[in-house]
C-alpha cells in the first residue's frame, strides 16, 4: 500500500544523493537552490553546510557513513563552479591546519 511506498522513499534517501538513480534529485536541489545565488548570503550558507559536513567525519573519520555524507556535501556544492573553490579556502582559513588534510583529500 502506500505506506509501503513511503517507508522505501525513506529508506532511498538514507542511501544518498549521488547513488544511482538519485542524479535527478541533485540536480533538483540544484536548481532549486540556485534560484538565490546571487543572494549576499547565498555562499556563506553554502561555506556552512561545508563545515558542518566537516565537522561531522572530523568525530569520525572512518565512519562510511559520514563520509558518504561529506562526499554527498562536497559532489553538491561542485554544482556551483563559480563558487566552489571560495568555499574551500574561506573554510580553510577558518580552520585548524592540522585538520586541512581531511578536508583537502575530500574536496
Amino acid at each position: 500500500g502506500n505506506n509501503d511506498n513511503k517507508d522505501e522513499d525513506k529508506g532511498e534517501e538514507k542511501k544518498g544523493i549521488r547513488e544511482e538513480g538519485n542524479e535527478s534529485k541533485i540536480k533538483e536541489l540544484v536548481i532549486w537552490t540556485g534560484q538565490w545565488e546571487n543572494l549576499q548570503f547565498f555562499t556563506p550558507a553554502l561555506e556552512l553546510v561545508l563545515h558542518s559536513a566537516l565537522e561531522l567525519i572530523l568525530e569520525s573519520e572512518h565512519d562510511p557513513v559520514r563520509q558518504k555524507k561529506l562526499e554527498n556535501v562536497i559532489g553538491f556544492l561542485k554544482y556551483f563552479p563559480k563558487i566552489y573553490p571560495e568555499l574551500v579556502v574561506s573554510l580553510a582559513r577558518k580552520t585548524d591546519p592540522q585538520k586541512w588534510r581531511i578536508l583537502f583529500k575530500y574536496c
